[in-house]
């Protein structure tokens, strides 16, 4: 079963149901989850011995699919849909790869390797490198100077990368070209390797070889969140209204713009944001509104790798004054801060979990900035870190408030904010009137942001 999981993670699939193709290039995630080729999660699957379960977002099984072929050239499952007792057919054979997108042809040469920045790595998830750029003189430019790849040749649609001797390191082969992009796999030191190309990666020049290698994100997005403690149907009018500053402002300055919330949008209301739905419902009586923010957009983060940089946002009371993304660097997290210091009430006599407070009181909170969490981004890593100990460090409040060992946070996350920046990104935090404005100052300034 174990390489049967491989191939099923490593290949794009296409789905049919009664000889009709419902979806083509899906892939089949570490999360048990089900992405499609536009990045959208679409089902949960099991795999057990030759057969694959696949489940819709409440685990209801939708199809049971058995292992009807499996070689080199291709794998098939088939099985039927359980509601309509309908044929259905996962194949990941040629014939049923993704569509070509004619802008790039059927086959990769010189001219589609050195048009992109590419994306090298460890299945679909692990990544060595994002920023691989292939030069017309056979060189390869690369933002890490610790991997060994130097030069590179492609022939018959396999592609080579040696080092400076010219030993051949790995040798990668075409496995899709499509309008999702352009993907070449292959195995080196007996791990598998993956490299991506995809359409929002272009370079935009004509004289590819003088470029620098660009330092900026691929994607970058600016996130927010809001919550309704009571849900009522007129929620989402209300979000529109709540984000409309935010909103406009981010779309102003051309950076696409994300809303996450627990409002349904049951009149199909027209936006200038993209909108993902959150339910809440089972985090009832486990966290504040604060906390849904926390966990769902870390959550959001995970299920969208291809978001390579991102700033998140209080919905309700921030603008975008300036585009950040051209001016952020590695590993260096940003992150909102008041003209207060650590002393403000709330942090001293309100949060009162042991593990704030321990460290509260370990450290000289006068001459602490207090930081702010209407504001923070930067690269993908640095967020994700930031996301994940916040999540760590909730649960383990609501566990020991459970075991009666704390009281529980509430409310309160700009304590543990405060905690795991001072804590774990000293020396890789930035902050101040670059970031953003003078915190309820109301003005405009050369800020990335404004903060009510």
């Amino acid at each position: 079963m174990t390489d049967l999981l491989y191939i099923l993670k490593e290949r794009d699939w296409t789905f049919e149901i009664n000889g009709v193709v419902e979806k083509r290039g899906l892939y089949f995630a570490d999360n048990n989850r089900i992405i499609s080729g536009d990045q959208k999660i679409t089902n949960n699957y099991r795999l057990t011995e030759d057969n694959l379960l696949i489940y819709d977002d409440q685990h209801h099984l939708t199809f049971a699919l058995e292992l009807d072929l499996n070689n080199e050239e291709r794998t098939v499952f088939k099985g039927e849909d359980v509601k309509n007792n309908e044929p259905v057919l996962l194949s990941s054979t040629s014939d049923y790869l993704r569509e070509p997108d004619f802008r790039f042809g059927n086959k990769i040469g010189v001219e589609e390797l050195t048009r992109y920045n590419w994306v090298f790595g460890v299945n679909k998830s692990i990544y060595i490198d994002r920023e691989v750029r292939f030069l017309a003189d056979g060189r390869i430019a690369k933002s890490r100077e610790d991997i060994s790849l130097s030069r590179w040749e492609i022939k018959d649609q396999n592609l080579r990368l040696m080092d400076d001797a010219g030993i051949i390191l790995t040798s990668l082969k075409l496995q899709s070209n499509n309008a999702n992009g352009i993907v070449f796999v292959g195995i080196q030191d007996g791990n598998p390797r993956i490299l991506t190309a995809n359409p929002y990666d272009f370079v935009d020049g004509s004289n590819l070889d003088e470029m620098p290698l660009s330092k900026k994100a691929s994607h970058q997005i600016i996130l927010a969140s809001y919550f309704f403690e009571k849900e009522s149907d007129d929620d989402f009018q209300k979000l529109v209204e709540v984000t409309k500053k935010l909103v406009g402002s981010a779309r102003d300055r051309n950076i696409e713009i994300v809303i996450i919330s627990n409002a349904k949008n049951i009149n199909d209301l027209k936006t200038d944001f993209t909108f993902e739905y959150f339910g809440t419902e089972r985090f009832k009586g486990l966290a504040s509104s604060y906390w849904y923010r926390w966990i769902s957009e870390y959550q959001y983060l995970l299920s969208h790798p291809e978001i390579s940089a991102l700033f998140a946002l209080d919905a309700g009371d921030t603008e975008v004054l300036n585009n950040p993304f051209g001016e952020i660097s590695d590993d260096i997290l940003y992150v909102g801060s008041e003209l207060n210091h650590l002393t403000e009430p709330w942090t001293s006599h309100v949060s009162r979990d042991h593990a704030f407070y321990d460290w509260y009181k370990s450290v000289d909170a006068w001459n602490m900035q207090l930081l702010n969490t209407g504001v923070f981004g930067g690269y993908r890593s640095v967020v994700l870190e930031l996301l994940g100990a916040m999540n760590i460090y909730w649960s383990f409040n609501r566990l020991d408030e459970y075991q009666k060992n704390d009281v529980y946070t509430g409310a309160y996350d700009m304590s543990y904010f405060n905690l795991i920046v001072y804590k774990y990104f000293l020396g890789r935090v930035s902050f101040g009137p670059k970031v953003n404005t003078r915190f309820k100052h109301d003005e405009r300034t050369d800020a990335w942001f404004k903060h009510k």
